[in-house]
């Protein structure tokens, strides 16, 4: 009898210290938390893709697409003593390239990169008057009148790159930094860039313009021209 008492006893001691069992916690069910990307069905804004820069080609042809040919298209620039064949013509005594205003003007600034080439024995400045002038580049509106006729308008702006009384041979590039003009010019006024050099060649002797390529690639900037890249020009760049 004491034992079952006894035993008893331990069954109320052990229920007094063993009290409730602790909950454990259970994992959160909310799904974990993620970032959506949604893609808009909308039209993309599509922006006039332009460009300020023309690039050089056989004249009188100036293109906005970088240059990609094969090979240089060499422009043997008139001189005073050779000049262009146009001039029996009557047509123009200076090589000239002509393009389209895609925009209005409110002033003109330019800046011109050319790629030359002189071989030979080529004297620069042979007229005092030149002073020392040997490359030339003028912009002008313009016009079909011959050469050195009356109504040939003035330039726009112009500039001249000079050289030594023997001129260095081979290619370079030269810069002219147009000073700025002060004129509005409209939405498809038409311009012509002469280029010509004052020069004395000797017989077999070159002085010659680049163009055409990714590595002599002449070319006029002129700032807000804005003048429409094609799709493929724009893989170009």
């Amino acid at each position: 009898m004491r034992i079952l008492l006894l035993a008893f006893a331990c069954l109320l001691v052990s229920g007094c210290f063993s009290g409730p069992s602790t909950p454990t916690l259970a994992a959160s069910s909310a799904p974990p938390t993620t970032t959506t990307t949604t893609t808009s069905h909308a039209s993309a804004i599509v922006v006039p893709l332009t460009t300020d820069t023309l690039h050089f080609a056989t004249a009188p042809d100036l293109v906005p697409a970088r240059p990609d040919g094969a090979s240089d298209i060499v422009t043997r620039l008139p001189t005073p003593f050779q000049p262009d064949p146009a001039v029996a013509s009557g047509k123009s005594a200076y090589l000239v390239w002509t393009f389209d205003l895609p925009t209005d003007l409110p002033a003109l600034k330019a800046n011109v990169t050319l790629w030359v080439d002189v071989e030979g024995s080529v004297l620069g400045d042979p007229f005092p008057s030149a002073g020392g002038c040997f490359w030339n580049l003028a912009l002008q509106v313009h016009t079909d009148a011959p050469a050195f006729a009356l109504s040939m308008p003035a330039d726009l702006t112009s500039a001249c790159v000079k050289e030594p009384l023997q001129v260095p041979t081979g290619v370079r590039a030269i810069t002219f930094d147009l000073p700025l003009a002060q004129t509005t010019l409209q939405k498809g006024t038409r311009l012509d860039i002469s280029i010509d050099a004052n020069a004395e060649p000797a017989p077999g002797s070159l002085v010659a313009m680049l163009s055409g390529t990714a590595q002599h690639d002449s070319q006029i900037t002129i700032t807000g021209l804005g003048a429409p890249l094609s799709a493929s020009a724009l893989i170009q760049r």
